[in-house]
């Protein structure tokens, strides 16, 4: 999916797109995660929704693409985890 100026988000932005015009000018156009400046790619929330975040402005940052695929990567991760009862997922460390 994708919205104006072709940044793409997941289907849970399209609830407000108050939201997602606010994230795209606070990030400047760049990757939030310090010493990235690689560009904006997604807005992503710091604790997922899955894991107690919310949708509100100090839960979402932007982050380039290779930053959020990694975190994307590391959720899921921890949901299968929690999913198959193995382990005891530890709590959310936060940013990326």
């Amino acid at each position: 999916m994708t919205w104006s100026a072709g940044y793409q988000y997941g289907p849970e932005f399209f609830r407000n797109r108050a939201i997602v015009r606010k994230r795209v000018s606070d990030a400047g156009g760049y990757c939030e995660l310090p010493g990235c400046a690689l560009p904006f790619a997604a807005v992503d929330h710091i604790i997922p929704n899955a894991e107690g975040g919310s949708d509100n402005l100090d839960n979402l940052q932007g982050l380039c693409q290779t930053h959020h695929d990694l975190k994307t990567a590391e959720e899921a991760r921890r949901g299968r985890l929690r999913r198959s009862g193995k382990r005891r997922p530890r709590e959310h460390p936060g940013r990326a």
